[in-house]
């Protein structure tokens, strides 16, 4: 485990010591876990592109679109159950996180997604 993460994981750690159960009992029903896991998600896609505008190497930014789309959903998906939102909005993030899904594999599917270089 990295630095940053090894960080991270102790400010949780922290954080529950300190604010017990209840605090991350209210991180869940109030979705805000999920907001976090998304910023992490967008920190990974600026992390990814750049590292692979820098190097040349990794993953082409395009290639993230599909599986950071269909992530998101899902997430957000996640997200409206936690928060007791009506099913018809948790059923339309899930079919968005499944045709993201479906594109991104098409693409695979057919070449036009290049292999790692």
């Amino acid at each position: 485990m990295g630095r940053g993460a090894r960080w991270a994981v102790a400010r949780v750690l922290v954080f529950v010591r300190q604010q017990g159960s209840a605090a991350v009992e209210s991180l869940f029903a109030t979705g805000r876990v999920i907001d976090a896991i998304l910023v992490l998600m967008i920190l990974e896609v600026v992390a990814l592109v750049f590292w692979h505008r820098l190097t040349g190497r990794g993953i082409a930014p395009r290639q993230l679109l599909g599986v950071i789309a269909a992530g998101a959903a899902l997430m957000i998906a996640l997200r409206s159950a936690l928060t007791g939102a009506p099913w018809t909005e948790t059923a339309l993030w899930l079919s968005l996180g499944l045709i993201a899904h479906l594109g991104d594999l098409a693409l695979r599917w057919r070449g036009g997604h290049s292999r790692l270089r």
